[in-house]
């Protein structure tokens, strides 16, 4: 079950899908706050957003899951409305995050999993370190894990520091004037909340570690027999073009969905493509052994 208290109601506009009302709860973990929107009811979903998104890119999907589905959408640590901490935000700071979040949450059993670029990353791991906590896994556009010549930085010396910090206080308050004809206007709003330090340390230790993908390479083993999905477009030039090759070698037994709508399909697809299969009867949480 999803403990309630200290909930209240919020609405999530995703612009071009009907609203949906979600509950809103900011966990108190040990570094700090961690934002999460609920919606709906039933096996517990765990919906995980890319580096560039939030908790309530996923807005949209609740219209289509909400009936058959408890809907957990955080804003990962250093993103969106959740705490920005001075921390190392490696790969175990933020799934000690998601296991810290279930917990006071009161999920007990094992949940869905579904990541959407960065995010699917995120799930993949949590799934190989905690597989008795994972029914199902579903990536959406996810970058395999590789190296980068050059690692995103953060700015150098004190003048730089500051001048950044300056502008990223003031960047939400300008949100409402940008227009975007792929994001909702809350994604744009709470894109514009990450630190330089969140944005950056996260992405050097989930995206460009190549040891997060021997990490992975567990999946094959742990995963059996757990309904796997991949869904990527033929049109994405955000990501490598070997990426779903990379998945598939470590989520053999996956099914491939190919649509249209390049890096952000959830979003053109108004997530129709994700919740099928979700909405199968065949592949319901609590028909998964263990």
């Amino acid at each position: 079950m999803v403990g309630n208290a200290g909930m209240h109601a919020v609405t999530m506009c995703h612009d071009r899908a009907m609203p949906a009302s979600w509950s809103h709860r900011r966990i108190r973990l040990r570094w700090g706050r961690l934002s999460v929107y609920l919606a709906g009811e039933g096996p517990p979903l765990l919906l995980l957003h890319g580096l560039g998104g939030s908790g309530r890119y996923w807005a949209g999907i609740a219209p289509l899951l909400a009936g058959r589905h408890t809907l957990i959408a955080p804003d990962l640590p250093g993103f969106g409305r959740s705490d920005k901490p001075h921390a190392d935000y490696s790969r175990d700071f933020h799934l000690d995050a998601l296991g810290g979040l279930l917990e006071a949450l009161d999920v007990a059993g094992p949940v869905d999993i579904g990541g959407h670029s960065m995010g699917g990353i995120l799930g993949a791991l949590f799934a190989a370190r905690r597989p008795e906590r994972v029914a199902s896994v579903a990536l959406v556009a996810s970058p395999f894990p590789h190296r980068r010549e050059r690692p995103s930085a953060m700015p150098r010396g004190a003048v730089r520091r500051t001048a950044y910090r300056a502008v990223q206080r003031i960047l939400p308050f300008v949100s409402p004037l940008v227009r975007s004809a792929t994001f909702p206007r809350a994604v744009v709003a709470d894109y514009l909340r990450h630190t330089d330090e969140s944005y950056q340390r996260t992405s050097n230790a989930l995206i460009w570690d190549p040891t997060a993908a021997a990490e992975l390479s567990s999946l094959v083993a742990v995963l059996a027999g757990r309904p796997q999905l991949l869904i990527f477009s033929d049109e994405d030039t955000t990501i490598a073009p070997d990426s779903l090759e990379r998945w598939r070698a470590v989520l053999p037994n996956a099914e491939v969905k190919i649509v249209a709508g390049a890096h952000q399909l959830l979003l053109h697809d108004h997530f129709a493509t994700f919740a099928a299969w979700y909405s199968d009867e065949a592949i319901p949480a609590a028909s998964v052994p263990f």
